[in-house]
């Protein structure tokens, strides 16, 4: 290959690169909330699965029931695509321990953990909501307005 095709060939792919933009689509910021037989969930990790070719977004509510879903960074939102949504809960833990002792912090967690581990948990989210492969939730993106996760255990 002479060095004049070399150059056109490079000058081409700077030309298609600058075209079609680096690092492809960008998210879209996707809130909402989450209900389980109208209860607002806190403390639930939602997950945007893409039905093909995205990155996941995922994220978790807050005290009151809402989220902002992040794929790259902190709160960007999710590609534009079809996806599928899956919402599993674990009750938090604390890990603070008294004036911020560490050695305290992680004793009280680790009794925190047996603790949970003996008393029913505030939400169960019903097995169907946690797996891409059964869950009935499907979501477009970019969405109009906020995303309503409505959950019902029966």
């Amino acid at each position: 290959m002479t060095r004049r095709s070399w150059s056109l060939l490079v000058s081409a792919g700077v030309l298609v690169l600058g075209a079609t933009g680096c690092g492809g689509p960008k998210p879209n910021p996707v809130k909402g909330s989450v209900t389980l037989d109208g209860q607002l969930v806190d403390n639930a990790h939602v997950v945007f699965t893409p039905v093909e070719g995205n990155k996941v977004a995922s994220g978790v509510t807050g005290a009151d029931g809402t989220f902002e879903l992040t794929t790259d960074k902190q709160g960007d939102g999710a590609v534009p695509g079809e996806y599928k949504v899956t919402v599993t809960y674990t009750d938090p833990i604390p890990v603070s321990g008294p004036n911020g002792n560490t050695q305290q912090a992680m004793m009280g967690s680790m009794k925190n953990q047996q603790e949970s581990k003996r008393r029913r948990q505030k939400f169960v989210i019903p097995p169907a909501y946690t797996s891409t492969s059964s869950t009935p939730i499907q979501q477009k993106v970019p969405v109009d307005g906020p995303v309503a996760i409505e959950l019902k255990s029966r």
